[in-house]
């Protein structure tokens, strides 16, 4: 075969797949066998071999990796982990990190069902019916007035809206979200009672379920997010970020999550989010985090706790937004990546699978050539100024499900108008499609002990005074905590053997508190325990400094259950959360830090020499 084709694989890969397979009982590669990997394989997604952190090497293709490395007696193996279920489910635990180690070999295909042999067990997965979700920032900003939205804040007099006319700008959307055939279509910037109906009414037919907020009953804006989907909603909670500064500080921003329930499929949620803003002002501001950035961060810190704390951990969440990050520069990458760990940015990810010659630019979903304000020229969407100065801003992300999984295959720009050239928002639509998969595993690797630890209280909302959650932006909270995180076996319901304790005693609204890691306040069990932990939280009510009274919060909550779940947490930690603690109008999460201790495969060396290979 030729060598240096970006679309084939060069005569030294396929001798050096040859002898990893061979390593795992395959015979010689016929011709036969050749066409089946390469059909299995795809085509190189990437131009050369990587070396991974333990000497292994390996090599995207537009299906799937191929992984190569060596046992202790010297001998070379390879294989082979296919895009999909399989892949999400194994990249969830770790990777080659993680419990499962490297593939082994080649992939059983069987219609639908795709059986995957690792090091450390088996990964099924089969294939469901695709999904695709599409948000848009409509730019419909306001103040809502008895249904009607004001294009400034009432008595202060700050302009928020700046498009060419509500009529046309909502006709646009409308038409926008029927075209997209989407299952879930998220927009931003609803904050019109009347515009929402409106939207709700003329897509009923495509879109008959929806959901909508966050709001509270307060002289604040909602947060003008609007879900719409094609099948049912089985379940909706939201969530109100406290931290904000300016004109932010009138709107109840935060994230809606839905709990999707096609009839042709699994279950999937996702999440709708907008978060700071650049202010115009620096007044009013609340909450933890300076400035406009801080307050993006502290939204994030917010919005992974929440996450955490309400999520159902067997399905994925597809989570899309306005994050005001541009994902596009370093600095974002690792705002997203610090303050939203779990979560995986999928135009990278999408990108990472496309072949090697065919990579795309970064995404622009903020054009600084945008043509929505009035007075701007039209400029085509052809033209070569579009989609080349600005930010990825809106973004789609994914926190990964372990028994339903989501797998990125397509993302593009929608780009809606009100006329040819002249754009009907100031963001693109962004849209993602996904394969589905439901998942299965078997491991085959024992737990030599576990250690689990209180990790953090986030104090998502707190009270004032003697809980009064209108002003709950104004204090902190006098609390006083206890935390306990006891093990037991399972299925009893006695006190558990052995237990360690916390406490605490001021928190400030958005406040997250992180205990460092002290061996006296750890808990370390073996495989055949349960982690429980046990949260009790008394609020301080205060007036004038003085105790009127305390409202007790509590939550006992079974975090880890069955021993093949320990397993899929990764050897460098996983965090759990038991249910949002809510009480006398506040919110806080507690997060319990897990870190598993797995025997370690004997038969293969961890610094093995490939050679390096050129395709």
């Amino acid at each position: 075969m030729p060598t240096n084709n970006a679309k084939q694989f060069s005569d030294d890969w396929w001798e050096q797949l040859e002898v990893g397979l061979k390593g795992v009982g395959f015979a010689a590669l016929d011709a036969l066998l050749k066409q089946a990997i390469t059909a299995m394989l795809g085509e190189p997604a990437d131009k050369t071999e990587s070396t991974n952190l333990i000497g292994g090497r390996y090599q995207r293709s537009t299906k799937g990796i191929i992984y190569k490395y060596e046992h202790n007696d010297g001998r070379h193996v390879a294989g082979i982990v296919p895009r999909g279920g399989v892949y999400e489910l194994w990249t969830r635990s770790g990777k080659e990190l993680g419990p499962f180690g490297y593939p082994v070999g080649l992939p059983d295909l069987a219609g639908n069902k795709t059986t995957s042999t690792f090091e450390g067990g088996t990964i099924t997965s089969i294939a469901e019916e695709p999904r695709s979700v599409m948000f848009y920032n409509t730019a419909l900003i306001g103040v809502d007035v008895n249904g009607v939205p004001q294009n400034s804040i009432p008595v202060l007099g700050i302009p928020v809206y700046s498009g060419r006319g509500r009529a046309p700008q909502l006709k646009a959307v409308i038409d926008t979200v029927s075209d997209s055939a989407a299952d879930v279509v998220v927009l931003a910037e609803m904050m019109g009672n009347r515009e929402r109906t409106a939207v709700k009414k003329a897509v009923k037919q495509k879109f008959p379920h929806t959901a909508e907020g966050p709001d509270e009953r307060d002289p604040e804006e909602d947060g003008g997010l609007l879900v719409l989907s094609r099948h049912p909603i089985r379940e909706v909670r939201s969530t109100i970020y406290r931290s904000c500064i300016g004109e932010d500080s009138f709107a109840n921003k935060g994230a809606v999550m839905v709990r999707v329930s096609p009839t042709d499929g699994p279950e999937f949620c996702v999440i709708g989010t907008h978060l700071q803003a650049s202010p115009k002002g620096q007044v009013p501001e609340f909450g933890v985090g300076s400035g406009a950035s801080g307050k993006r961060e502290a939204q994030l810190r917010h919005l992974d706790s929440w996450i955490l704390a309400v999520r159902d951990l067997d399905l994925p969440v597809i989570i899309v937004g306005d994050f005001n990050i541009d994902a596009n520069t370093p600095g974002g990458r690792e705002t997203l990546a610090e303050n939203l760990p779990d979560a995986r940015d999928l135009w990278p990810e999408f990108n990472m699978w496309r072949r090697a010659d065919q990579k795309l630019d970064d995404l622009v979903t903020s054009d600084k050539f945008s043509t929505y304000e009035p007075g701007k020229q039209p400029i085509p969407m052809s033209s070569g100024d579009r989609f080349k100065k600005g930010g990825r801003i809106d973004l789609a992300m994914l926190d990964q499900g372990e028994r339903v999984t989501a797998h990125v295959k397509g993302m593009k720009l929608v780009t809606p108008e009100l006329s040819p050239g002249i754009d009907a928002s100031d963001h693109y639509a962004i849209k993602v499609s996904f394969d589905m998969s439901t998942v299965s595993h078997k491991l085959n690797r024992k737990v030599r002990k576990t250690t689990a630890w209180l990790k953090y209280i986030h104090a998502l909302e707190v009270t004032d005074g003697a809980g009064v959650p209108a002003a709950s932006k104004l204090d902190p909270d006098e609390v006083d905590v206890s935390a306990r995180i006891y093990k037991g076996k399972p299925g009893h319901d006695d006190r558990p053997r052995a237990r360690v304790e916390y406490d605490l005693r001021t928190m400030s609204m958005g406040g997250r508190h992180e205990y460092s890691f002290k061996p006296g306040k750890t808990l370390i069990f073996d495989g055949a325990d349960d982690v429980h932990l046990e949260i009790t939280l008394d609020e301080v009510d205060t007036v004038l400094g003085a105790e009127v009274g305390r409202t007790a919060i509590g939550t006992d909550r079974d975090v880890i259950v069955p021993k093949s779940s320990q397993l899929l947490h990764e050897l460098r930690g996983r965090r759990y959360a038991p249910n949002l603690m809510t009480g006398d109008g506040s919110e806080y999460v507690a997060i319990l830090w897990i870190n598993v201790d797995i025997e370690p495969f004997t038969h293969r060396r961890e610094l093995p020499s490939f050679p390096d290979i050129v395709v």
